[in-house]
């Protein structure tokens, strides 16, 4: 509809003046005739693709199977009850009950299937039919949907209607594309002072491409040799933890670094926007293609034959924390996780920034909204918090650091993601500001080299990431 009436007010510009506007995707027409403009508009306008026409769906609910059931309205005076869509949670349409016609009668538009809930309109399923997805649902008049309330899904996953259709423990949340090509595309490679820098990106499975640093060590050992996979936070990028990093490939590990998509231009931001949560539902692609892209990392580290794939760990800072958190409980192939100054998710960081730091650059967006949009937005990302998914960590160390003057991630925050992770895990706290300092990395370097088994003397602890 937003495409259509984008046409309708060219198309009367054009009649009115002459001269229709700029409009993305169709191109600057002026300096043309203006029959030759409206032919040329017109002929653009006959190969768009616009939806259908959206039924009014009057509620949603998730089944134990985590599908979703879609009740339609029977008829426009919204007295009788009309047939069921059912649909995954990806948006693949399954079929329909109580309906003799066939196919699916959703509308899909940019970024999954819109859903509209009507007003007035109340309904639940039985518990039976909740717990056997064989039973057809019968609808009773005793929860109220929220009125007037459009919904993408997947994405927001009908926050504030079925917040539980993704459940937390549901470790599809992060599976990838294993099809995807690395496609590992090479700009530069650099010698330094004891270790090598090579400038490349990798194939994303979300789309688009990884910009990633590899630090390889000046001295390889004979044998493979471990491997850290670095995350940085926000504001940040591949090289927001160059120091760390170069101190760990002098002492003979192979570290991974790569930039996150909130810092990549491409779909969702332009290059001068505050890489900060945008406050909708583009946040949850971010962190979801986020985990994807680790994963191949993952990859890419574990196919070469210099690296000892059962020796690779990660260490994330402050949101790369709460990344690094997520990829412990999602992927068994790690060996160990350094946590620090970790935030367990954007809802806590921007509650928390709301609270004590109005003032910081990003959060105008978070407060702009209204208290249902920012409970909407919550209820999206809830799904995404690390405390659920680092609670799946089996047997993998896990150290947290904490920072005691940290102004970004309050410690109440911090224990609660280390009061979610299970044993064996350990917590060091630290007089130090929210980016730590000599000491923390010393002591993270000594409880990396147990695990992974590099020669700690050899690890000089930067003062500064």
């Amino acid at each position: 509809m937003a495409a259509w009436r984008s046409c309708s007010r060219v198309l009367g510009e054009l009649e009115k003046t002459g001269r229709p506007p700029w409009i993305k995707g169709i191109g600057n027409l002026r300096g043309m005739p203006n029959q030759r403009q409206r032919q040329n508009f017109e002929r653009q306008i006959e190969t768009m693709a616009f939806p259908p026409t959206l039924p009014h769906i009057t509620g949603v609910r998730a089944d134990a199977a985590d599908r979703l059931w879609i009740l339609r309205m029977g008829d426009d005076s919204g007295a009788s009850r009309g047939p069921i869509d059912i649909v995954t949670v990806d948006g693949q349409y399954l079929g329909t009950r109580g309906d003799e016609s066939p196919g699916p009668s959703l509308a899909s538009g940019p970024d999954g299937i819109a859903v509209f809930v009507a007003p007035g309109r109340k309904w639940t399923f039985p518990s039976s039919a909740l717990s056997d997805s064989r039973s057809d649902p019968v609808i009773r008049p005793d929860r109220a949907i929220r009125p007037g309330v459009w919904f993408c899904l997947p994405l927001l996953l009908v926050a504030g209607c079925a917040p539980s259709a993704v459940r937390s423990s549901d470790r599809t949340l992060f599976d990838r594309d294993t099809d995807v090509a690395l496609d590992v595309d090479v700009r530069r490679s650099m010698d330094r002072n004891g270790f090598t820098l090579v400038d490349f990106d990798y194939a994303s499975p979300d789309g688009g491409r990884v910009p990633a640093l590899l630090y390889e060590p000046g001295a390889p050992a004979a044998e493979p040799a471990p491997a850290i996979l670095l995350v940085h936070g926000t504001p940040g990028n591949r090289a927001s933890l160059h120091n760390l990093a170069v101190a760990y490939a002098r002492a003979g590990v192979y570290v991974l670094a790569i930039s996150a998509p909130w810092v990549r231009p491409a779909p969702y931001r332009s290059w001068n926007m505050i890489p900060a949560p945008l406050v909708n539902e583009h946040d949850r692609l971010e962190l979801i293609q986020l985990i994807h892209d680790l994963r191949q990392g993952i990859d890419f580290l574990a196919q070469d034959r210099r690296v000892d794939s059962t020796r690779i760990a990660v260490v994330g800072h402050s949101a790369g924390g709460m990344a690094a958190a997520i990829l412990a409980g999602v992927d068994r192939r790690l060996a160990a996780c350094v946590l620090m100054a970790p935030t367990p998710g954007w809802v806590a960081t921007m509650e928390y920034n709301e609270r004590e730091r109005p003032g910081i650059p990003g959060i105008e967006r978070y407060d702009t909204l209204s208290a249902a949009a920012k409970a909407a937005w919550a209820a999206s990302l809830e799904p995404l918090d690390a405390t659920h998914w680092i609670s799946r960590v089996r047997g993998m160390p896990i150290l947290f650091q904490g920072a005691l003057r940290d102004r970004s991630v309050p410690r109440e925050d911090v224990e609660r993601l280390y009061d979610a992770a299970p044993e064996p895990k350990s917590i060091e706290w630290y007089p130090l500001p929210h980016r730590l300092g000599r000491a923390a990395f010393a002591d993270q370097a000594r409880f990396l080299a147990d695990r992974l088994g590099f020669p700690v003397d050899r690890f000089d602890a930067p003062g500064r990431m």
